[in-house]
């Protein structure tokens, strides 16, 4: 009889056992199947941003989009980098990989990038459908003579440097800021609502100033 009850005892554990490890089995493959089918829904884009920015600029956009997205759960973003001029190593363009959960949530993308990220005008979105054009802001570079620059200038005051005194001057225009140089030159790149304003702004502190001797403005966005 006791024989009898350890046995039974031992092909239950048994059962037991084979019922977990098919459970698991069976919620691993859950698990796979429902990765796959995100695999398959996502959709990959590049936002090609018309900005000059140095990596630490760009990540600011980076973090401000992950949010969102992330937020109301509709996508992440992957990755980002920068892209040089192999001329002048002066930055022509970054771009900030994003993958959507799913296509549906292209248009809501769409909707964030017109009215929550703030990015110069001559942006691209590209997907492997089509390129749109995205962004709202103008940008403006300023081509300093580095000749002219001293370590006083870059150290500044109480109140800041001539860059400080240059976004103070711009105020609510101003949203986005970065530089390159090279050997000639230090070039300031400023991303705002107006070009017209932020030049107009900034106009008579050139002027009297001698760092921005025999420089000169352009637009860029």
């Amino acid at each position: 009889m006791k024989k009898l009850l350890v046995l039974l005892l031992v092909i239950s554990l048994c059962l037991v056992g084979c019922s977990k490890e098919e459970e698991k089995n069976s919620v691993d493959e859950n698990q796979q199947t429902k990765s796959e089918v995100k695999e398959e829904k996502t959709m990959y884009l590049t936002l090609r941003l018309n900005m000059r920015l140095l990596p630490e600029s760009r990540w600011a956009i980076e973090d401000a989009l992950a949010e969102i997205l992330e937020h109301d759960d509709i996508g992440e973003v992957a990755g980002g980098g920068t892209g040089l001029n192999p001329d002048t190593a002066e930055v022509e363009y970054c771009d900030i990989e994003i993958d959507l959960y799913d296509e549906k949530y292209y248009d809501k993308l769409k909707d964030i990038l017109k009215n929550y990220i703030k990015i110069a005008k001559g942006s691209k979105l590209e997907s492997d459908k089509e390129a749109i054009d995205v962004g709202n802001l103008e940008g403006m570079a300023i081509h300093l003579k580095s000749k002219y620059i001293t370590e006083k200038d870059y150290e500044g005051d109480e109140s800041g440097n001539f860059v400080d005194k240059l976004i103070e001057l711009m105020g609510k225009q101003y949203y986005a800021y970065s530089y390159s140089e090279n050997v000639d030159e230090l070039i300031l790149y400023f991303y705002g609502l107006s070009y017209d304003t932020m030049s107009n702004s900034i106009k008579d502190y050139i002027n009297s100033n001698s760092i921005f001797k025999e420089s000169r403005i352009e637009q860029i966005a």
